[in-house]
């Protein structure tokens, strides 16, 4: 069974990826504040899907080119790995409405995926 069109194993893992992503906006920006809010926002392409989470911001994040490796031991830092090794695509963005962090998922459709410029991503 499908969502909106996507496989159910791509939603699976849509949803653990969604789940970091607004995890790190409330823990490393002001949106874990009292009153601090963050977006979520989806798009959905043939054979392709785009999650965006928008935070309110703080310091400035620079887009490791690799996701970070933390020790066996450690018992956070994986998020950003989880994303990197499970997305097609993945980084910051920035739009008139503000800045946050994307990641895009492909699944065979039968048809070739069309390419979606976003021309507003910031490139690491």
């Amino acid at each position: 069974m499908s969502v909106a069109g996507v496989p159910a194993e791509t939603a699976d893992t849509a949803v653990l990826l969604l789940s970091e992503l607004a995890t790190n906006a409330v823990l490393h920006t002001p949106s874990g504040d009292v009153g601090g809010r963050f977006a979520v926002r989806a798009f959905f392409l043939p054979g392709r899907l785009r999650v965006e989470v928008r935070d309110e911001g703080g310091a400035p994040f620079q887009v490791p080119s690799t996701a970070p490796e933390p020790a066996p031991d450690a018992e956070h830092g994986r998020g950003l790995l989880l994303v990197a090794t499970l997305a097609y695509r993945w980084g910051r963005f920035t739009s008139r409405c503000g800045a946050g962090t994307f990641f895009e998922l492909l699944w065979d459709t039968g048809t070739a995926a069309p390419a979606v410029p976003m021309p507003e991503e910031v490139r690491p």
